[in-house]
C-alpha cells in the first residue's frame, strides 16, 4: 500500500446477495455459508492504493536470494521448529465493500482485520487514540485491559532495522514508532508493540509484533479494525508466526448471473501453516518469483482459445523492477498497464457476440445494457494463463467475474487499467473468486485451484 503515484478504485456494483449473517451482532459482515436468501444489495468495493507494489529496487530479494535465506531459516531452525498443524480461522466478507476480514482475539479483545497479502504490516486502532476512524462493530482496543500488552521499548531489534518494507519505525522517547504512508495521502501511526494473539480453537496463540495505531487518517474502511498484512516480511503475520504455508479462497457474495445459486459450504477458513486438501486434477503450481509481493509467472489472456499478442515484457519483472504481475487479496479488480488493457479490451468488445452496443460508465469504458439477456448470452470466453511446471495452464474465469453488474440492466468488463506511472498488472479478487490459492513461502510457490471454496 504505498509507492510514487496513487490510483483509487472505486467500484459500484449491484448484485443479488446471497449469504447468512454470521455471528456478529448487527453485522453486515458475514460468514462464508450456504445461501438461504436473495436481496438486492450495493457493493462498493473500496480504494485501494496501487502503490504498494513498488519496491525498492535495489533493495527487492530475488528468487534466488529468498530461496537460500529460507533455506538457511531451516537450517537454523531445525532443531527447534514445531510439528506441523493447521489452524482453521473463519473467513468473513463484507458484503457492503466485498472485503475479505479475519477475526483475531487479542488477550481478552477482538479485533477484525482486513486480510491484505500486499501489506507487510499488521495494525490495528487503539484507545486512546488522536484520530480513527470509526469502527463499525468493535470498541478500540484497549492496551490498559491486556495483561500481555507490552510495549517496544528501545533499544530493540524491532526498532530501526526495517529499510526493505514501505513503513519507517524509529524511537521517540524510548518507544518504537511506526508510520505507514499510502499514496493516496492515507497514513497511520503509532507506536510498536508485543501482544498475544489467539485464534477461538486455540490451536493458534502466539505473541506478535503490531501497530498501535493511534493517528489513522484518509480511505479506511470502519467494518475492519486494522490491516492484517501477508506480505513476504519480517513484520508480516505468517511471518511473525511462522506459518509459511498458508491457503485461502474468496467466495463470492452473489448470485451467477444464470439466477442459479452458488453452493457454499458451511465455512471457507483461513488455513495456516497446512493446506487443506487440494483436488489433485485441478491444481496447478505457480512459481512466485520474487517477493515481498506475491509476483507470479504468467503468461497472458485468452479470449475465446486465443492468446491476445502483448509483449512478454509486461508480464516479467525485469531487474529494474519494472512489470510483473501479482496476486494481490487487496484489490478488487485485475488491472493492467494501460497499453495492455487497451489491446485486451479491444480484443474482447470484437469478441462480442450479437448486436450488443457499447457504452461507458463512470468507473468503466465497456459497458452493455441488455434488458433481455446477462452477459452469459453474449460475452465471449476468457483465461488468465500462468506458466507451471507442466507447461502452461489456464485459469478460466466465469462470466461474473468477467462482468460487473451496476444496475439497470447494464454489464460492463470488469478489468481496468492502472495509473501510468504503475507499469505492473495486478490479479485483483474479484478475478479470483471460488478459486482457492495456497501459498508455500519456504518453495516459492502457489498452488492454484478453481472451484475450491
Amino acid at each position: 500500500m504505498a509507492s510514487a503515484s496513487f490510483f483509487l478504485l472505486a467500484l459500484f456494483m449491484v448484485l443479488d446477495i446471497f449469504t447468512t449473517i454470521s455471528a456478529i451482532s448487527n453485522s453486515t459482515l458475514v460468514q462464508h455459508s450456504q445461501s438461504t436468501s436473495a436481496s438486492k444489495k450495493i457493493l462498493k468495493f473500496p480504494m485501494y492504493h496501487i502503490g504498494k507494489f513498488i519496491n525498492n529496487d535495489s533493495q527487492s530479494l530475488s528468487l534466488a536470494r529468498i530461496r537460500l535465506q529460507n533455506e538457511q531459516r531451516l537450517i537454523q531452525k531445525k532443531d527447534w521448529l514445531p510439528g506441523p498443524f493447521q489452524v482453521e480461522m473463519p473467513l468473513l466478507v463484507a458484503v457492503p465493500t466485498g472485503e475479505y476480514i479475519v477475526e483475531l482475539q487479542v488477550g481478552s479483545q477482538r479485533v477484525l482485520m482486513l486480510l491484505d497479502n500486499g501489506s507487510p504490516l499488521v495494525w490495528w486502532q487503539c484507545s486512546p487514540c488522536k484520530h480513527c476512524f470509526q469502527q463499525k462493530f468493535n470498541s478500540l482496543y484497549n492496551p490498559s485491559l491486556s495483561t500481555s500488552y507490552k510495549p517496544v521499548i528501545c533499544p530493540s531489534n524491532w526498532c530501526d532495522k526495517n529499510t526493505r518494507y514501505t513503513f519507517t519505525n524509529e524511537c521517540i522517547m524510548n518507544q518504537c514508532q511506526y508510520t505507514i504512508k499510502y499514496r493516496d495521502g492515507s497514513s497511520s501511526s503509532g507506536f510498536l508493540a508485543n501482544e498475544t494473539i489467539s485464534s477461538d480453537d486455540g490451536m493458534l496463540y502466539k505473541s506478535i509484533i503490531f501497530g498501535c495505531a493511534s493517528t489513522n487518517e484518509g480511505l479506511f474502511d470502519g467494518f475492519f479494525d486494522g490491516i492484517l498484512g501477508f506480505q513476504h516480511s519480517e513484520f508480516s503475520f505468517p511471518n511473525q508466526i511462522e506459518a509459511y504455508r498458508f491457503s485461502f479462497c474468496f467466495v463470492a457474495a452473489h448470485s451467477k448471473f444464470d439466477g442459479k445459486i452458488q453452493r457454499r459450504p458451511d465455512s471457507a477458513p483461513l488455513y495456516l501453516y497446512e493446506f487443506p486438501h487440494l483436488n489433485e486434477d485441478t491444481t496447478f503450481v505457480v512459481t512466485l518469483t520474487h517477493l515481498g509481493h506475491h509476483y507470479v509467472q504468467f503468461e497472458g489472456i485468452k479470449i475465446n482459445g486465443e492468446k491476445i499478442p502483448i509483449d512478454a515484457k509486461y508480464w516479467n519483472r525485469d531487474t529494474r523492477g519494472k512489470y510483473g504481475v501479482v496476486l494481490d487479496s487487496g484489490t478488487p479488480i485485475t488491472r493492467f498497464p494501460m497499453y495492455v488493457y487497451n489491446k485486451i479490451r479491444d480484443s474482447f468488445r470484437r469478441s462480442v457476440t450479437g448486436k450488443m452496443s457499447v457504452s461507458e460508465s463512470e468507473q468503466f469504458d465497456t459497458c452493455f445494457h441488455s434488458p433481455l439477456s446477462t452477459p452469459v448470452d453474449y460475452i465471449p470466453k476468457v483465461s488468465l494463463c500462468f506458466r507451471s511446471g507442466k507447461g502452461e495452464e489456464e485459469l478460466r474465469l466465469a462470466p461474473e467475474h468477467i462482468m460487473a453488474s451496476i444496475g439497470n440492466n447494464t454489464y460492463c468488463f470488469a478489468f481496468n487499467y492502472i495509473d501510468t506511472s504503475v507499469d505492473i498488472t495486478i490479479i485483483g479478487s474479484h478475478q479470483l473468486q471460488n478459486t482457492r490459492l495456497s501459498f508455500n513461502m519456504l518453495e516459492m510457490s502457489v498452488s492454484v485451484t478453481p472451484d475450491d471454496c
